[in-house]
């Protein structure tokens, strides 16, 4: 019979035998815990990747001078080598959530081996009184990948009603 009892101490014990039967038993527990771990995971297969009909009847507008200037100072120490220069603006999304104003942008820097590096950013906006930005909360920033897989910047940004991405990276002209 392959399985036998093993006594411990008042408890019994299926295994082959008694090193075997630990060795088993301590596979099964990391390997258990393992697909526990990975269960717990956030996937990015399975991000929202629609705009939400609030986000599609909101109105846009463009960014002032100003409002450009806020964000591209906010977002440019979080990504290597961005100047005002390298940033791309979409139209404003019109919508507020607490308290705040949902921005999606995309930077383009030189990478390595002289190809282009397309960052996406996610940043929360908060609008003073008189319609000013009064902070720039940036979320999430993703280098835009070739692999097609949606990353948690990109749902976000596609959910708030702003444009995709570029999926590759290009050679610098």
């Amino acid at each position: 019979m392959p399985w036998e009892a093993i006594a411990v101490e008042g408890f019994t014990q299926f295994g082959v035998g008694r090193l075997k039967g630990k060795a088993s038993m301590r596979k099964i527990a990391t390997v258990l815990v393992s697909a526990l771990s990975l269960a717990g995971c956030e996937s990015n297969l399975f991000l929202p990747m629609e705009p939400t009909p609030e986000s599609v009847d909101a109105p846009r507008r463009a960014l002032t001078e100003a409002e450009k200037q806020t964000i591209s100072g906010a977002v440019s120490p979080e990504i290597k080598g961005a100047r005002p220069e390298n940033f791309a603006w979409a139209p404003l999304v019109v919508r507020t959530h607490d308290g705040v104003t949902d921005y999606c942008g995309l930077v383009t820097t030189n990478g390595d081996a002289g190809r282009l590096d397309h960052t996406i950013y996610y940043a929360q906006i908060r609008f003073d009184s008189s319609g000013r930005i009064a902070k720039v909360d940036v979320k999430s920033i993703d280098k835009s990948k070739e692999d097609n897989i949606p990353t948690p910047a990109v749902s976000q940004c596609t959910q708030d009603g702003y444009p995709p991405p570029p999926a590759t990276t290009s050679a610098v002209k």
